[in-house]
């Protein structure tokens, strides 16, 4: 039997079944790895161009901080000329709203087929536009894109860009600060003009400003002064000041001739008529005032201090209130209220005087005296006037305005002061042609009041004083303490002498005084000595 063998076919070349298997498998890992990667780049790329879109957006809000003119920034979107945020997206491309002060388009939509393109990412969904309640807090852009929300935010909160604050310092052309009592300043934007509250420290101030290239205008005294001014997002805690010159048109103060009064029953008050030839008012902060004797004045020797200002019975100085004394000629007082010089005439006054720094003195006559006057502003060159009140008063003197009178130990004298100051008599000197007998002087009294008497305490226990056959005797009243017999402007009173025989006891004169002469010097407090002669009837 023969036993047959099979042969094995010889090997072919090609792949078994689990490489194959094996090759799938690698393509399909390949093929995964790649589709991954796609979608990254996708979404990367979508990403990426949404986040772009979402700047240009905020772009076209509050404009390019990098677009420039001489180191200023000049772009400030849709804030920047309507001076509020956009209620909408869409208002960036259509004032659709009907906003003042729209001047866009503010972003480029290009000639896409979808005009609304602009408002929605990538993935086409829309943009979400929040301004929040809290102007603490950014507006802000975002969508929710494929899952992963992307956020744009629109500054770094609401007041940054719509709250900013503006200060600025209005100056004359000597760096004098115009505050504002003399002067106004306004800012726009938004279409209108918003004036700016004064602070003597902060100078003009608003705190409500949005961001953008606004326009300033500052008057005073009938000049304009227009500054742009570009407000930068943040300003609201700038310490930075604006400053403004301006060049007011004030005119001159002048006095107007022969208005000079002095008023009142003391005659203490002092008024006057001003001219401003400028078309604006002028204010009047401080004054500098001096005074001086015109030859006779009424000063009666008082020195005069002044105790008060007033403008049309308003106090705008007063010892007590602006000062702690009262102010002597030639110093400068800072008034507690300004004066407002207007425009044509007015009346300044009254300027009241006394005698004393302290306040307790009596008002002094102001008649018969020289002005000098300056009138100082924060705002207008220092203005001065001259003047001299009318009256002349004199040296105070007596003379007789009646009948002489006397008895066998009285004379009765009746003095009038015809001057218009007071004359108060410090001593006199007296003395007599009458020789029937000795005289002896024991009392005088002036208008029923002891001045002087003989032989009390109350002047010194002087003995009685002879005054017979051309005696001279000096009686002294400031030695007493009875007071100096004073006459006042137009006033009679009696003076009385009561005269005896004897140095003591009650005799009377021999005969008595009928036919006497009786001779006085009369030494006043203020002025010269006077010398008169009294005959007696």
């Amino acid at each position: 039997m023969n036993s047959h063998s099979k042969t094995l076919p010889k090997f072919q070349p090609g792949f078994t079944l689990i490489e194959l298997v094996l090759v799938i498998i690698i393509i399909g890992i390949l093929a995964g790895i790649g589709a991954r990667s796609m979608r990254r780049v996708f979404k990367n790329a979508n990403v990426n161009g949404t986040i772009a879109e979402m700047k240009v957006l905020a772009e076209g809000i509050v404009g390019n901080p990098d677009i420039m003119e001489n180191n200023i920034r000049t772009n400030y979107g849709y804030i920047g000329d309507t001076g509020q945020l956009p209620p909408t997206l869409q208002d960036l491309v259509s004032n659709v709203s009907g906003v003042p002060g729209w001047d866009g388009p503010y972003i480029d939509i290009g000639f896409s087929d979808d005009p609304n393109y602009y408002l929605t990412d990538a993935w086409g969904n829309n943009y979400v536009y929040v301004v929040p309640s809290d102007p603490t807090q950014p507006p802000v852009i975002y969508t929710p894109a494929d899952g992963d929300t992307i956020t744009q935010k629109i500054g770094n909160s609401v007041n940054e860009l719509l709250n900013n604050s503006v200060k600025v310092r209005l100056l004359t052309k000597n760096d004098v600060e115009v505050d504002g009592n003399a002067g106004k300043v306004e800012i726009k934007y938004a279409g209108s003009y918003h004036t700016l509250s004064y602070d003597a420290n902060t100078g003009y101030f608003i705190g409500s400003v949005p961001i953008g290239i606004h326009q300033i205008r500052a008057t005073s005294a009938g000049d304009t002064v227009l500054k742009s001014v570009s407000v930068t997002p943040g300003n609201r805690t700038s310490n930075d000041n604006i400053e403004i010159n301006i060049y007011a048109s004030y005119g001159n103060v002048t006095y107007k001739s022969g208005t000079a009064a002095v008023e009142s029953t003391t005659q203490n008050e002092v008024y006057f008529d001003v001219h401003n030839s400028g078309s604006v008012t002028m204010p009047i902060n401080k004054l500098t005032l001096s005074w001086s004797a015109a030859g006779q004045n009424c000063w009666n020797c008082a020195t005069p201090y002044l105790e008060e200002v007033k403008v049309a019975g308003n106090s705008h100085w007063k010892w007590d209130v602006n000062s702690t004394a009262l102010s002597p000629s030639g110093s400068q007082i800072i008034l507690g209220n300004k004066i407002q010089i207007y425009s044509g005439d007015m009346t300044i006054g009254p300027l009241i005087f006394k005698d004393a720094a302290d306040g307790t003195g009596n008002p002094v006559d102001m008649r018969g005296t020289n002005f000098t006057i300056q009138f100082h502003s924060v705002t207008a060159p220092t203005q001065t006037i001259s003047f001299t009140t009318t009256g002349v008063c004199g040296d105070p003197s007596l003379s007789l305005n009646g009948t002489v009178s006397s008895n066998a130990r009285n004379v009765y004298i009746p003095w009038q002061n015809p001057g218009y100051v007071s004359g108060e008599l410090t001593s006199i000197v007296v003395s007599s042609d009458f020789a029937a007998s000795t005289a002896y002087l024991e009392l005088i009294q002036v208008g029923g009041t002891n001045v002087w008497r003989a032989n009390v305490a109350a002047c010194g226990s002087i003995p009685r004083q002879r005054i017979d056959s051309n005696i001279q005797a000096t009686i002294s009243f400031s030695g007493c303490t009875y007071g100096n017999p004073t006459w006042t402007a137009n006033q009679t009173q009696t003076f009385r002498m009561r005269i005896y025989k004897n140095p003591s006891g009650n005799a009377a004169v021999t005969g008595g005084f009928s036919g006497t002469t009786f001779d006085f010097t009369l030494n006043f407090a203020c002025g010269n000595a006077q010398t008169i002669s009294v005959p007696v009837p």
